[in-house]
């Protein structure tokens, strides 16, 4: 056998391997698509019936009854479809809708299949016992955030958020630093899950703005800014202050401008300075706009003008925000023309289109 047989050869072995797994593959999927659809069609007779029992309709049971009443064979595609409903739902909703799975002793399976070796099974698991709401999971759900899968370890985070038990705050937190050598939970899941908690999470946000780890520490002043949290003030500014990490203080300016009051301006004007990392000058220039103080119009003014065109756009913006004291500057400055000029008149035409014209009758005059 030459050379030329051998490469043909080798070609059209190749080939048939291609096919071969692309034929793999596409049955493989169609299975997936058959097995979902016979799921589907096998649920489709109890999904009025499940709605019944969300909307709070099944005065007399009936509906809740028929379900509960489905056979243990035919009952996996019908549980799907209730998780699933649970997952769109809130309040009174949510609750009729757990106590039918709690009756099928569907919470006791999930938290006995969180021992699984299987990580999808662990995560399945925890997602529903999140959904569930019920606090006295928190504390089989919080070791997971140990778990060796991160997938889990994510899916454990939003759970807790979504259980919204305060002692998972602390837990939570912690998550954020390395355990075993596998990385902490991400600093968006852990966010948002202590952003579900609420107020509640206050004493561990606290803590962790004044001795917290870096992670820690930006995490708790992201979600102070984002729920606007006064009750952390003080942490705050002292982080703004004296963070030797930016995005912490960055977060801090935020968080400040969201919470504070005039009493705030000062401070945050002072990071508005030539000096101050860029991206702290441009966080703090926008918290002034968000803070909403008029004395602040002064400070942003001035930094129409600033080399850093960015910040010069954000100083606009931000006094766009002051009301009628931030207007009448913004439409001096445009008269006087220039680049500060031009900045100007783009952030009150902007402010025109997003407030209504009515907003502007006698600004400038």
């Amino acid at each position: 056998m030459n050379s030329v047989q051998l490469l043909v050869g080798s070609i059209l072995s190749m080939a048939a391997v291609s096919v071969l797994l692309v034929a793999v593959v596409a049955t493989s999927r169609i299975g997936r698509l058959v097995l979902d659809a016979s799921r589907q069609a096998a649920a489709a007779p109890y999904r009025g019936l499940l709605l019944t029992v969300a909307a709070g309709d099944d005065d007399s049971g009936a509906a809740a009854a028929q379900v509960s009443a489905v056979s243990d064979r035919a009952w996996s595609p019908v549980r799907d479809a209730a998780v699933a409903l649970l997952s769109k739902v809130r309040g009174e909703a949510a609750v009729h809708l757990v106590r039918l799975l709690d009756e099928r002793r569907e919470l006791d399976k999930a938290r006995a299949a969180l021992r699984s070796r299987s990580a999808v099974r662990r995560a399945r698991n925890a997602h529903l016992l999140g959904l569930a709401g019920r606090d006295q999971d928190v504390d089989v759900l919080i070791p997971l955030l140990a778990d060796r899968s991160s997938e889990v370890r994510m899916v454990a985070a939003r759970s807790l958020g979504l259980v919204g038990a305060d002692r998972a705050a602390g837990a939570l937190i912690g998550a954020l630093a390395p355990v075993r050598r596998r990385p902490g939970i991400p600093t968006a899941v852990a966010a948002e899950a202590l952003l579900g908690l609420g107020v509640r999470a206050l004493p561990a946000i606290r803590e962790a703005l004044t001795t917290g780890e870096i992670d820690q520490r930006v995490v708790a002043a992201m979600v102070a800014a984002d729920g606007a949290y006064s009750g952390v003030l003080p942490q705050l500014r002292d982080r703004l202050v004296n963070d030797q990490e930016l995005d912490v203080r960055m977060f801090a300016a935020r968080a400040v401008g969201a919470a504070g009051s005039r009493d705030d301006m000062a401070v945050l004007a002072t990071h508005t300075a030539d000096g101050q990392p860029a991206e702290l000058r441009r966080t703090a220039v926008a918290a002034l706009g968000e803070l909403g103080d008029p004395s602040a119009g002064t400070v942003l003014v001035q930094l129409l003008a600033d080399p850093d065109i960015r910040l010069a756009q954000l100083a606009a913006e931000a006094l766009a925000r002051l009301g009628h004291t931030g207007l009448d500057l913004l439409s001096v400055v445009a008269l006087a023309g220039g680049r500060s000029g031009r900045i100007a008149a783009v952030a009150l035409s902007m402010a025109r289109l997003r407030d209504g014209a009515e907003l502007y009758s006698g600004v400038g005059s």
